[in-house]
């Protein structure tokens, strides 16, 4: 989905569709579209999509402008066939056997814990966390709310990889039994 801020006609976008071999998701599936998308009358908001993502979407459709928080734009939206475009269950990364922690390995579990706890606390994650829960609108903008939301999530991710890392044992070919 893109804000083109141009029309579909517009030459360089045309270019670029066809270049890239990319259709309209959702005029090209016969759901319906509105003459305009943006709040100055012009339908200037796409979803493309590869011939793949095409035949798998099931429905799909553009939003009034008050149906979602306000904007400038209408919200379109399409539902992918999940099984359509993600067949190959081969690889299925919550397999057990694709992750480095198991829950059966008690020392392993305690290890990854106190790894999570000292990281947090060592990045102040803690500190920073109680102080977003007493941040609002009136005071501060949303901008600056969503800066320091992302920079907890950065660092609890961070965190969590760094302790898995740390617990992990090396891998010898065969998994950990009791």
């Amino acid at each position: 989905m893109w804000d083109a801020n141009s029309l579909a006609s517009d030459s360089d976008i045309a270019l670029f569709l066809r270049t890239c071999s990319l259709t309209d998701l959702l005029s090209s599936r016969g759901i319906p579209s509105h003459a305009s998308t943006s709040s100055r009358g012009r339908d200037i908001d796409f979803i493309h999509g590869t011939p793949l993502l095409l035949s798998a979407v099931r429905r799909g459709g553009i939003l009034s402008f008050h149906q979602r928080p306000h904007s400038d734009h209408r919200a379109l939206y399409v539902d992918l066939d999940k099984n359509l475009l993600f067949q190959d269950s081969s690889t299925d990364p919550t397999a057990p056997s694709h992750r480095l922690l198991r829950l059966s390995n008690p020392g392993q579990c305690a290890k990854y814990l106190g790894a999570v706890n000292e990281y947090l606390t060592s990045h102040k994650v803690f500190d920073r966390l109680n102080l977003l829960v007493h941040l609002n609108l009136s005071n501060n903008s949303l901008q600056e709310i969503q800066a320091a939301y992302e920079s907890l999530n950065r660092d609890i991710t961070a965190a969590l990889l760094n302790a898995e890392r740390r617990s992990a044992r090396a891998s010898y070919g065969y998994p950990w039994s009791p």
